[in-house]
């Protein structure tokens, strides 16, 4: 992991975590070129952090900005990221003074934006220099672009939803999980993997990472890691997430916006939690969203009149609740069908 900070003081900065790689490489020059960050700024009263996708020869040509700017004492650094989640512009005002504008964009539109102004000094920009110097040096660009580049992932057909599975950890295999319907969702989702697997269309692992200790889904405990019949391929994206919704405090609708991506396929668990929060958030950002009955399973539940539900019923109610509203609810062999016929890329 690498940081690089700009500020002086905790209640005063921005900063930038690089986790890595968000993929193994694939020879495809944009898509292995994307890294795993969380941005943290502090403004203030104000502090918070959200994760975020940066492209490798982003930093590079910040760095390269950055140099020139410390070297004269003249003109402006910008970084300005093609998924909108950060912006930076770093002036020089002579004898050694620099103002930096941060502009903070969570997710765009909903909003979350912070802008304010940053007073620093030339040191603290050289420091940050040489800190974004060493994250290069550890996560450096991969390839080279292709000459005529079409753009990102120029290679996959256009037009075919995307696959989120949600949430298939190994936790969710274990009996304290309580009892579910539907028993052969996984072996549906398998086969929906298969398939977009076969056509190169873009599938979205989504892993939780809870925040309360002793959940099987802590980080780093065995009940965390995906089911392995169901794990990321190598080119596969896996974003992570703290809350039911796949879509807060994460990268997820900026990567599906820069892919392309306009309509999504959901499958997983549980339907009436992470499923039904990530679909009602896809529908809402205007996403053509499709929940895969029979890929998406429940646990049972008591009910707030204090009634006992089975994980059937659960199942069912949580579907009436996204059906026409927020999604379409379709059955994998459905699916299957529309996606065998090459004409038709709509689910």
């Amino acid at each position: 992991m690498a940081t690089i900070s700009f500020g002086g003081i905790p209640i005063e900065r921005v900063a930038i975590e690089v986790f890595g790689y968000e993929r193994q490489p694939t020879g495809d020059y944009y898509d292995d070129n994307w890294l795993n960050v969380r941005v943290t700024v502090a403004a203030g009263a104000f502090a918070g952090s959200y994760g975020a996708a940066f492209l490798t020869f982003e930093l590079v040509e910040f760095r390269d900005r950055l140099r020139a700017l410390l070297a004269t004492g003249k003109g402006t650094a910008a970084f300005e990221t093609l998924e909108g989640q950060l912006s930076l512009a770093c002036v020089a005002h002579g004898l050694g003074r620099f103002e930096m504008t941060v502009v903070a964009d969570a997710r765009r539109g909903i909003a979350s934006r912070l802008e304010f102004e940053l007073e620093l000094e030339a040191y603290q920009v050289s420091q940050a220099l040489d800190q974004l110097e060493a994250a290069l040096a550890e996560f450096s660009v991969r390839g080279e672009p292709a000459p005529h580049s079409a753009g990102f992932n120029g290679e996959r057909p256009p037009g075919l939803p995307a696959l989120l599975v949600i949430d298939m950890q190994v936790g969710m295999t274990w009996p304290s999980s309580g009892e579910r319907n539907n028993p052969g969702a996984e072996a549906a989702i398998a086969t929906l993997l298969e398939a977009w697997r076969s056509l190169r269309a873009t599938v979205v692992h989504i892993r939780h990472r809870s925040r309360t200790p002793g959940s099987p889904f802590w980080p780093d405990q065995p009940g965390a890691d995906f089911q392995p019949a169901l794990a990321p391929g190598d080119a596969e994206l896996v974003v992570e997430k703290q809350v039911p919704d796949a879509f807060v405090g994460t990268y997820l609708e900026a990567r599906l916006r820069s892919l392309g991506v306009s309509s999504l396929v959901i499958v997983g668990v549980s339907t009436n939690n992470s499923v039904e929060a990530t679909a009602r958030s896809a529908g809402n950002l205007g996403f053509d969203t499709h929940v895969v009955s029979d890929a998406t399973f429940a646990f049972a539940k008591v009910d707030f009149d204090g009634r006992p539900r089975t994980a059937a019923e659960v199942h069912a109610m949580s579907l009436a609740n996204l059906q026409g509203e927020y999604a379409t609810v379709v059955a994998s062999t459905d699916v299957l069908k529309r996606l065998s016929n090459p004409g038709d890329t709509a689910v």
